[in-house]
């Protein structure tokens, strides 16, 4: 035996600890590796590594899309339109981030639309994408890491007068290791049943699922979000004159409905809007609530601890955003260790400690527009088994 000689198991057990670009460049180091690297288990493993890294607050990711100093004329695009991942160490004591950030291909935005990013699972982005004749949603699933992309194809219910699509995300089935993507269709009239239209990305094909749960309204603005298996909305509903507000679920491996309680809060104002985010590492569901006082807004983030225990929604926010300087507009996420990032008025994107009450910038930038979610590397669109275009 050769000094040199690694038994293949030491091997693997050190392919699986390097980071998606340096597996990237062994694929071709020689035919066992790509063989290897490639292989969906390998993937599957690799991947659960990275999450279990992630949910332990050793290691974070936020994704970001940008829209940069954008032109006096409305129609010209962006003069920078990029996206950004922001690294973070949750196990410093100081707010250490560090990212990325590189130009989005042609294929998401053109002269008068630019596409919008609604959910990120597994190192997948999935968002819509500019199509010069469509009548329907133009939804496309992103690698970008390994800059790959699947195109999904149209749902069976094309757009019109009688049908409106309120929210769309990704979500992962554990059990058959698929990837699907959730469209919620609502009638305009209300005297037809919503349904949810469901696409495999293992089948290639639609299904629509009707939805078994009492009539309900989306919050406008507010995408799904994917945490413990399922995808959620913000919904409200009339009863009795007053406004009820929850969270719509809906098990993407089952294929099954569920309501989750919110806070107490939620409910007290009418004048509140409610929207969905998961904390860094996808281990939370949170929910951000937005009081209109006068002509400003209080804000406040809860937190649940514990997936479907409405008595473990923490309240981890409290504040008048007009307190902090600059305004703050927009929370954009959450990270592990209880503090959010969020954009002000100016456009500046700040992170907000709120045992401190105090906020400091995340890096120099100010934008337009933005899009955060949690994300983790991926070496999932680097075989052929979803047949992965290249960008």
């Amino acid at each position: 035996m050769s000094d040199n000689y690694l038994p293949p198991e030491i091997v693997l057990e050190i392919l699986h600890r390097l980071p998606v670009k340096s597996l990237v460049k062994f694929t071709s180091v020689c035919r066992a590796w790509n063989s290897l690297i490639t292989d969906r288990t390998f993937i599957s493993n690799h991947l659960n590594r990275t999450l279990i890294q992630a949910s332990n607050g050793h290691k974070g990711s936020l994704f970001f899309q940008f829209f940069l100093e954008r032109n006096l004329r409305w129609r010209d695009p962006p003069r920078e339109y990029a996206y950004s991942l922001y690294s973070t160490s949750n196990q410093q004591t100081d707010n250490h981030f560090s990212f990325e950030r590189l130009p989005l291909p042609s294929l998401f935005f053109s002269l008068d639309r630019c596409a919008m990013f609604v959910g990120t699972c597994n190192g997948l982005v999935c968002s819509d994408y500019y199509s010069p004749s469509s009548d329907s949603i133009n939804i496309l699933i992103w690698n970008p890491l390994l800059r790959k992309y699947v195109v999904v194809s149209k749902p069976i219910m094309t757009l019109n007068k009688h049908v409106y699509i309120r929210g769309f995300g990704l979500g992962f089935d554990s059990r058959n290791n698929d990837y699907k993507v959730a469209v919620l269709m609502q009638f305009v009239s209300r005297q037809h049943n919503d349904y949810l239209e469901v696409y495999s990305l293992v089948s290639r094909s639609w299904r629509s699922i009707t939805i078994s749960v009492p009539k309900f309204f989306l919050e406008i603005g507010c995408p799904p979000v994917f945490v413990n298996g399922a995808m959620h909305w913000a919904v409200c509903r009339k009863k009795d004159g007053s406004i009820q507000r929850s969270i719509l679920s809906f098990d993407v491996t089952e294929e099954t409905f569920g309501e989750l309680t919110l806070p107490l809060q939620s409910n007290e104002e009418s004048n509140t809007t409610t929207r969905l985010l998961v904390v860094e590492g996808g281990r939370w569901l949170a929910v951000v609530n937005r009081l209109r006082k006068g002509t400003g807004y209080l804000l406040h983030i809860w937190v649940m601890k514990e997936y479907g225990v409405t008595d473990s929604w923490t309240e981890i926010l409290h504040c008048d955003p007009r307190r902090y300087r600059g305004r703050l507009e927009d929370v954009l996420a959450l990270t592990s260790n209880g503090k959010g990032i969020m954009r002000c008025l100016d456009g500046a994107i700040v992170l907000v400690d709120p045992t401190k009450e105090s906020m400091e910038p995340i890096g120099h930038q100010k934008v337009y527009a933005a899009y955060a979610g949690s994300y983790v590397e991926s070496l999932v669109f680097i075989n052929k088994e979803f047949d992965a275009l290249s960008l």
